[in-house]
């Protein structure tokens, strides 16, 4: 036998492994939620609500999404239409509101 030092090793082998410190499975991650539902928010404050629905008016993808469910224009999204609701001036899509293309609104949210 010759000695070689372990910088001059390539790696470990198979052979140098205990199997009893490997995970049981590949499946370890099952069932682990990230980020709890305690920590969204799952209303809107009226405020917000009304800026939502003020700048909505303006949102030309509000505006040809709206149209669209109507039946005045085809749909032109990659998405179904049924994907997407109207309710109390607010678009929502799978469950999520859409917020319109403005910056003072988007900034309000994330503050």
């Amino acid at each position: 036998m010759i000695h070689v030092p372990g910088k001059l090793l390539a790696g470990p082998d198979a052979l140098s492994r205990h199997p009893d410190l490997l995970p049981p499975s590949d499946l370890d991650n099952e069932g682990v939620t990230l980020l709890p539902p305690s920590l969204f928010i799952h209303i809107i404050d009226t405020a917000l609500s009304d800026r939502i629905q003020s700048t909505s008016a303006n949102d030309p993808l509000v505006l040809q999404t709206l149209q669209s469910m109507d039946g005045s224009i085809p749909f032109a999204f990659h998405s179904h239409l049924s994907d997407w609701q109207h309710e109390a001036g607010i678009l929502i899509y799978k469950g999520q509101v859409y917020v319109p293309d403005d910056d003072s609104t988007r900034h309000a949210i994330l503050k």
